[in-house]
């Protein structure tokens, strides 16, 4: 425990010099980034698990496809869409009970899963939104109660003049 937490001491005070260096300012010009090159990447939303965890899905699978780094999801070479679209082996993915109910054999699974990234699915505007809670009115609603906080996230407060 007394390693781990001298570690994060260790990380927390080089973690500056880090940002710092030459690459991460190449980074940032080249890809006009601004801030800390990791800011406002992560999102963890909760997910409603009914339709809306097979968007999602979708949503991700396709973003290589969207940025124009692919043709098909399954063509981009870091994505799991060639395991559940093609049956490509690879060791990374585990088996998505959602998709497990597609269908009973594989072969049918893979075409419905290659015909959903390719068809438009009327949920992705709600995904693509980044609210913290993804799912219907009834979920939303019930998951702001449970984390007494907003639905959407609203933006920097404004400033109280005075």
């Amino acid at each position: 425990m007394a390693a781990a937490n001298a570690l994060r001491q260790a990380i927390a005070r080089r973690l500056p010099i880090l940002m710092r260096l030459p690459c991460v300012h190449h980074c940032h010009r080249r890809h006009q980034f601004v801030g800390h090159l990791w800011q406002g990447r992560f999102k963890s939303p909760v997910i409603q698990k009914d339709g809306y965890w097979l968007s999602c899905g979708r949503y991700i699978e396709r973003n290589p496809v969207e940025a124009g780094l692919a043709v098909q999801p399954w063509q981009y070479r870091w994505s799991s869409a060639a395991c559940y679209a093609c049956g490509a082996a690879d060791g990374l993915v585990d088996e998505n009970p959602c998709y497990q109910e597609f269908a009973a054999e594989a072969a049918d699974r893979q075409r419905l899963w290659r015909a959903f990234l390719a068809s438009a699915d009327e949920r992705e505007d709600e995904v693509r939104q980044g609210d913290w809670a993804v799912g219907n009115a009834t979920f939303r609603d019930r998951m702001g109660e449970v984390r007494g906080r907003p639905l959407r996230r609203r933006g920097r407060p404004r400033k109280v003049s005075e």
